[in-house]
Protein backbone atom coordinates (compact mmCIF):
# COMPACT_ATOMS: atom_id res chain seq x y z
CA UNK A 1 0.00 0.00 0.00
CA UNK A 2 2.94 2.04 0.61
CA UNK A 3 5.08 1.77 -2.26
CA UNK A 4 1.59 2.10 -4.19
CA UNK A 5 1.15 5.70 -2.73
CA UNK A 6 4.47 6.45 -3.16
CA UNK A 7 4.80 5.83 -6.73
CA UNK A 8 1.60 7.77 -7.17
CA UNK A 9 2.85 10.57 -5.80
CA UNK A 10 6.22 10.36 -7.89
CA UNK A 11 4.50 9.51 -10.84
CA UNK A 12 2.15 12.75 -10.47
CA UNK A 13 5.35 14.62 -10.13
CA UNK A 14 6.93 13.60 -12.83
CA UNK A 15 4.32 14.02 -15.05
CA UNK A 16 4.19 17.51 -13.71
CA UNK A 17 7.65 18.09 -14.55
CA UNK A 18 7.61 16.18 -18.19
CA UNK A 19 4.68 18.39 -19.12
CA UNK A 20 6.60 21.48 -17.92
CA UNK A 21 9.94 20.13 -19.65
CA UNK A 22 7.74 19.54 -23.05
CA UNK A 23 6.63 23.31 -22.74
CA UNK A 24 10.05 24.52 -22.14
CA UNK A 25 11.59 22.56 -25.30
CA UNK A 26 8.58 23.38 -27.58
CA UNK A 27 9.09 26.59 -27.36
CA UNK A 28 12.37 27.08 -27.56
CA UNK A 29 12.38 24.71 -30.56
CA UNK A 30 9.03 26.25 -32.22
CA UNK A 31 8.77 29.79 -31.04
CA UNK A 32 5.66 30.61 -33.38
CA UNK A 33 3.17 27.96 -31.89
CA UNK A 34 1.07 26.52 -34.29
CA UNK A 35 -2.64 25.12 -34.62
CA UNK A 36 -2.48 22.44 -32.13
CA UNK A 37 0.87 23.60 -30.03
CA UNK A 38 0.78 24.73 -26.19
CA UNK A 39 -0.31 22.93 -23.26
CA UNK A 40 -3.27 20.90 -24.27
CA UNK A 41 -4.89 17.98 -22.20
CA UNK A 42 -3.66 15.55 -24.04
CA UNK A 43 -0.07 15.99 -24.18
CA UNK A 44 -0.55 16.36 -20.23
CA UNK A 45 -2.02 13.07 -20.23
CA UNK A 46 0.66 11.77 -22.09
CA UNK A 47 3.06 12.77 -20.03
CA UNK A 48 1.24 12.12 -16.96
CA UNK A 49 1.22 8.58 -17.54
CA UNK A 50 4.84 8.73 -18.65
CA UNK A 51 5.34 10.27 -15.36
CA UNK A 52 3.31 7.35 -13.99
CA UNK A 53 5.17 4.46 -15.23
CA UNK A 54 8.88 6.23 -14.41
CA UNK A 55 7.60 6.69 -10.86
CA UNK A 56 6.32 3.39 -10.23
CA UNK A 57 9.25 1.19 -12.08
CA UNK A 58 11.78 4.21 -9.88
CA UNK A 59 9.64 3.60 -6.43
CA UNK A 60 9.34 -0.05 -6.94
CA UNK A 61 13.48 0.12 -7.46
CA UNK A 62 13.90 2.33 -4.28
CA UNK A 63 11.44 0.34 -2.21
CA UNK A 64 13.04 -2.84 -3.12
CA UNK A 65 16.98 -1.26 -2.39
CA UNK A 66 15.44 -0.22 1.15
CA UNK A 67 14.32 -3.85 1.88
CA UNK A 68 17.95 -5.37 1.09
CA UNK A 69 19.50 -2.70 3.04
CA UNK A 70 17.02 -3.31 6.17
CA UNK A 71 17.26 -7.22 5.05
CA UNK A 72 21.12 -6.64 4.85
CA UNK A 73 21.39 -4.59 8.59
CA UNK A 74 19.08 -7.59 9.75
CA UNK A 75 21.67 -10.06 9.01
CA UNK A 76 24.62 -7.98 10.56
CA UNK A 77 22.75 -8.08 13.44
CA UNK A 78 22.07 -11.15 13.56
CA UNK A 79 25.31 -12.59 13.00
CA UNK A 80 26.89 -9.95 15.75
CA UNK A 81 24.37 -11.85 18.28
CA UNK A 82 25.69 -14.51 17.33
CA UNK A 83 29.03 -13.81 17.75
CA UNK A 84 28.47 -12.33 21.15
CA UNK A 85 26.71 -15.87 22.30
CA UNK A 86 29.77 -17.43 21.07
CA UNK A 87 31.69 -15.15 22.90
CA UNK A 88 29.76 -15.31 25.85
CA UNK A 89 29.66 -19.12 25.75
CA UNK A 90 33.52 -19.51 25.53
CA UNK A 91 33.88 -16.89 28.61
CA UNK A 92 31.58 -19.25 30.59
CA UNK A 93 33.15 -22.23 29.52
CA UNK A 94 36.80 -20.50 30.20
CA UNK A 95 35.83 -19.77 33.49
CA UNK A 96 34.24 -22.70 34.67
CA UNK A 97 37.08 -24.56 33.50
CA UNK A 98 39.06 -22.26 35.44
CA UNK A 99 37.42 -22.59 38.40
CA UNK A 100 36.66 -26.55 38.31
CA UNK A 101 41.37 -26.72 37.78
CA UNK A 102 40.96 -24.39 40.81
CA UNK A 103 38.79 -26.89 43.09
CA UNK A 104 41.07 -29.89 41.52
CA UNK A 105 44.07 -27.75 42.58
CA UNK A 106 42.98 -27.16 45.74
CA UNK A 107 41.57 -30.94 46.62
CA UNK A 108 44.85 -32.20 45.25
CA UNK A 109 47.16 -30.02 47.66
CA UNK A 110 44.51 -30.41 50.89
CA UNK A 111 45.14 -34.53 50.10
CA UNK A 112 48.77 -33.63 50.20
CA UNK A 113 48.88 -31.42 53.16
CA UNK A 114 46.37 -33.90 54.86
CA UNK A 115 48.48 -37.39 54.42
CA UNK A 116 51.41 -35.24 55.35
CA UNK A 117 49.85 -33.82 58.78
CA UNK A 118 48.44 -37.57 59.26
CA UNK A 119 51.86 -39.42 59.20
CA UNK A 120 53.40 -36.80 61.39
CA UNK A 121 50.44 -37.23 63.65
CA UNK A 122 50.27 -40.90 63.80
CA UNK A 123 54.44 -41.65 63.81
CA UNK A 124 53.93 -38.82 67.00
CA UNK A 125 51.76 -41.75 68.89
CA UNK A 126 54.11 -44.44 68.44
CA UNK A 127 56.51 -43.18 71.65
CA UNK A 128 53.59 -43.11 73.66
CA UNK A 129 52.12 -46.87 72.36
CA UNK A 130 55.43 -48.42 73.18
CA UNK A 131 56.36 -46.13 76.72
CA UNK A 132 52.70 -47.62 78.06
CA UNK A 133 53.91 -51.74 76.49
CA UNK A 134 57.26 -50.81 78.09
CA UNK A 135 55.76 -50.23 81.29
CA UNK A 136 53.50 -53.26 81.65
CA UNK A 137 56.33 -55.49 80.83
CA UNK A 138 58.13 -53.88 83.78
CA UNK A 139 54.93 -54.36 85.78
CA UNK A 140 54.71 -57.79 84.89
CA UNK A 141 58.45 -58.48 85.55
CA UNK A 142 57.78 -57.06 88.67
CA UNK A 143 54.27 -59.02 89.29
CA UNK A 144 56.45 -62.24 88.24
CA UNK A 145 58.97 -62.06 90.72
CA UNK A 146 56.17 -61.16 93.88
CA UNK A 147 54.13 -64.62 92.41
CA UNK A 148 51.45 -62.14 91.57
CA UNK A 149 48.94 -64.46 88.93
CA UNK A 150 46.71 -62.56 87.77
CA UNK A 151 48.11 -59.20 88.21
CA UNK A 152 51.39 -60.52 85.78
CA UNK A 153 48.80 -61.48 83.01
CA UNK A 154 46.61 -58.57 83.02
CA UNK A 155 49.84 -56.56 82.62
CA UNK A 156 50.76 -59.24 79.67
CA UNK A 157 47.55 -58.30 77.93
CA UNK A 158 47.89 -54.53 78.19
CA UNK A 159 51.38 -55.00 77.12
CA UNK A 160 50.73 -56.84 74.21
CA UNK A 161 47.11 -54.54 73.81
CA UNK A 162 49.78 -51.17 73.19
CA UNK A 163 52.09 -53.47 70.92
CA UNK A 164 49.59 -54.22 68.93
CA UNK A 165 47.98 -50.34 68.64
CA UNK A 166 51.97 -49.53 67.57
CA UNK A 167 51.70 -52.05 64.93
CA UNK A 168 48.71 -50.54 63.41
CA UNK A 169 49.99 -46.96 63.22
CA UNK A 170 53.50 -48.27 61.96
CA UNK A 171 51.23 -49.91 59.24
CA UNK A 172 49.30 -47.09 58.59
CA UNK A 173 52.14 -45.57 57.89
CA UNK A 174 53.25 -47.66 55.33
CA UNK A 175 50.01 -47.10 53.42
CA UNK A 176 50.41 -43.30 53.90
CA UNK A 177 53.86 -43.78 52.42
CA UNK A 178 52.65 -45.64 49.42
CA UNK A 179 49.88 -43.45 48.83
CA UNK A 180 52.55 -40.30 48.96
CA UNK A 181 53.59 -40.64 45.48
CA UNK A 182 50.75 -40.55 43.23
CA UNK A 183 49.02 -38.24 45.88
CA UNK A 184 52.23 -35.90 45.06
CA UNK A 185 51.91 -36.03 41.85
CA UNK A 186 48.63 -35.38 40.99
CA UNK A 187 49.22 -32.19 42.38
CA UNK A 188 52.09 -30.84 40.86
CA UNK A 189 50.33 -32.10 37.57
CA UNK A 190 47.93 -29.38 38.30
CA UNK A 191 50.06 -26.74 39.45
CA UNK A 192 53.56 -27.41 38.27
CA UNK A 193 55.22 -24.16 40.44
CA UNK A 194 53.58 -25.67 43.55
CA UNK A 195 56.01 -26.61 46.62
CA UNK A 196 55.18 -30.11 47.11
CA UNK A 197 56.52 -31.21 50.83
CA UNK A 198 58.51 -34.53 50.98
CA UNK A 199 56.54 -36.96 52.56
CA UNK A 200 58.00 -35.94 56.82
CA UNK A 201 59.14 -39.59 57.50
CA UNK A 202 62.48 -39.86 57.09
CA UNK A 203 64.21 -43.06 56.10
CA UNK A 204 66.26 -42.56 59.82
CA UNK A 205 63.06 -41.98 61.32
CA UNK A 206 61.06 -45.35 59.79
CA UNK A 207 64.00 -47.57 61.01
CA UNK A 208 63.67 -46.41 64.28
CA UNK A 209 60.36 -47.69 64.54
CA UNK A 210 62.09 -51.45 65.15
CA UNK A 211 62.05 -50.15 68.54
CA UNK A 212 59.51 -51.93 69.92
CA UNK A 213 61.06 -55.25 68.95
CA UNK A 214 62.72 -55.73 71.60
CA UNK A 215 59.90 -54.87 73.88
CA UNK A 216 58.05 -57.63 72.29
CA UNK A 217 60.52 -60.08 71.89
CA UNK A 218 60.98 -59.79 76.24
CA UNK A 219 56.66 -59.66 76.36
CA UNK A 220 57.21 -63.26 74.60
CA UNK A 221 59.99 -64.50 76.74
CA UNK A 222 58.30 -63.46 79.79
CA UNK A 223 55.06 -65.29 78.83
CA UNK A 224 56.36 -68.57 78.13
CA UNK A 225 58.63 -68.26 81.28
CA UNK A 226 55.66 -68.40 83.22
CA UNK A 227 53.90 -70.89 81.37
CA UNK A 228 56.19 -73.46 82.50
CA UNK A 229 55.17 -72.97 85.63
CA UNK A 230 51.82 -74.87 86.37
CA UNK A 231 49.81 -72.47 88.51
CA UNK A 232 50.33 -69.50 86.15
CA UNK A 233 49.81 -71.42 83.12
CA UNK A 234 46.48 -72.79 84.92
CA UNK A 235 45.74 -68.89 85.07
CA UNK A 236 46.42 -68.04 81.58
CA UNK A 237 43.91 -70.95 80.44
CA UNK A 238 41.19 -69.80 82.71
CA UNK A 239 41.87 -66.02 81.24
CA UNK A 240 42.22 -67.00 77.34
CA UNK A 241 38.38 -66.52 77.06
CA UNK A 242 38.38 -63.28 78.58
CA UNK A 243 41.29 -61.70 77.27
CA UNK A 244 41.41 -58.60 75.28
CA UNK A 245 41.34 -58.69 71.43
CA UNK A 246 44.78 -57.23 69.90
CA UNK A 247 44.29 -55.69 66.80
CA UNK A 248 45.56 -58.29 64.08
CA UNK A 249 45.80 -61.08 66.02
CA UNK A 250 43.13 -64.10 66.38
CA UNK A 251 43.44 -64.50 70.07
CA UNK A 252 45.81 -63.36 72.92
CA UNK A 253 48.49 -66.38 72.59
CA UNK A 254 49.06 -65.49 69.41
CA UNK A 255 49.85 -62.22 69.70
CA UNK A 256 52.28 -62.75 72.52
CA UNK A 257 53.76 -65.35 70.53
CA UNK A 258 53.90 -63.10 66.89
CA UNK A 259 54.31 -59.74 68.54
CA UNK A 260 57.96 -59.58 68.12
CA UNK A 261 58.03 -60.44 64.35
CA UNK A 262 55.13 -58.39 63.46
CA UNK A 263 56.60 -55.53 64.86
CA UNK A 264 59.94 -56.16 63.63
CA UNK A 265 58.56 -56.92 59.61
CA UNK A 266 56.23 -53.67 59.69
CA UNK A 267 59.66 -51.71 60.42
CA UNK A 268 61.26 -53.19 57.69
CA UNK A 269 58.46 -52.57 55.53
CA UNK A 270 58.06 -49.10 56.44
CA UNK A 271 62.21 -48.10 56.44
CA UNK A 272 61.64 -50.21 52.49
CA UNK A 273 58.70 -47.84 51.41
CA UNK A 274 60.23 -44.41 52.83
CA UNK A 275 63.66 -45.41 51.07
CA UNK A 276 61.98 -45.88 47.80
CA UNK A 277 59.77 -43.31 47.87
CA UNK A 278 63.08 -41.27 49.00
CA UNK A 279 64.64 -42.25 45.35
CA UNK A 280 62.04 -41.65 43.55
CA UNK A 281 61.45 -38.10 44.97
CA UNK A 282 65.58 -37.34 44.05
CA UNK A 283 65.21 -38.75 41.00
CA UNK A 284 62.29 -36.60 40.02
CA UNK A 285 63.83 -33.56 41.24
CA UNK A 286 66.81 -34.13 38.42
CA UNK A 287 64.47 -33.40 35.75
CA UNK A 288 62.78 -30.27 35.93
CA UNK A 289 61.75 -27.81 33.11
CA UNK A 290 62.40 -24.48 33.03
CA UNK A 291 58.72 -23.15 33.53
CA UNK A 292 58.31 -24.84 36.70
CA UNK A 293 61.66 -23.35 37.81
CA UNK A 294 60.08 -20.35 37.13
CA UNK A 295 57.25 -20.69 38.65
CA UNK A 296 58.81 -22.09 41.58
CA UNK A 297 61.36 -18.89 41.70
CA UNK A 298 58.01 -16.79 42.17
CA UNK A 299 56.89 -18.85 44.78
CA UNK A 300 59.95 -18.67 46.86
CA UNK A 301 58.23 -17.06 49.99
CA UNK A 302 55.80 -19.65 50.11
CA UNK A 303 58.35 -21.78 50.00
CA UNK A 304 60.30 -20.17 52.88
CA UNK A 305 57.05 -20.34 55.02
CA UNK A 306 56.85 -23.95 54.50
CA UNK A 307 60.60 -24.44 55.24
CA UNK A 308 60.00 -23.28 58.63
CA UNK A 309 56.67 -25.27 59.25
CA UNK A 310 59.44 -28.19 57.60
CA UNK A 311 61.87 -27.69 60.25
CA UNK A 312 58.97 -28.12 63.26
CA UNK A 313 57.99 -31.33 61.77
CA UNK A 314 60.79 -32.67 61.96
CA UNK A 315 62.05 -31.19 65.33
CA UNK A 316 58.69 -33.41 66.25
CA UNK A 317 60.14 -36.10 64.69
CA UNK A 318 63.05 -36.31 65.98
CA UNK A 319 62.38 -35.92 69.26
CA UNK A 320 59.67 -38.82 68.46
CA UNK A 321 62.52 -40.67 67.81
CA UNK A 322 64.80 -40.30 70.49
CA UNK A 323 61.61 -41.24 72.91
CA UNK A 324 61.54 -44.49 71.09
CA UNK A 325 65.28 -44.83 71.31
CA UNK A 326 64.96 -44.25 75.23
CA UNK A 327 62.57 -46.91 75.20
CA UNK A 328 64.50 -49.79 72.90
CA UNK A 329 67.50 -49.45 75.58
CA UNK A 330 64.93 -49.56 78.30
CA UNK A 331 63.79 -53.10 76.96
CA UNK A 332 67.47 -53.83 76.26
CA UNK A 333 68.22 -53.39 79.84
CA UNK A 334 65.98 -56.09 80.60
CA UNK A 335 68.41 -58.90 79.22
Amino acid sequence: MNTGIRAARIGAFCGGFLAAVADIVGSIVDPVPGPGAGFTPMRWVVLAAAGAVIGLVGGAAWDARKRAKLRERQERARQAAEAQRARDTETRAREAGARTRGAATDAARRAVVDRTQEAVRVFSYLPSNLRYATSQVERARAHRAAGAYSPFWTAIESASVHLGEYNVNVRRLVTLAEMYPDLAAAYRSLDPGAQVPDFPVSVSAAKATDAAEPVAAALRVLAYDAQRDPVYAQIWEQRRTTAAVVDGFRSMEAAVDRLARTVESSAALLASQVGELVAATSVGSLSVSSAVRDAATAAQAAAQVQESRGAQVQDALETAVEHLDVQRRRALGWR
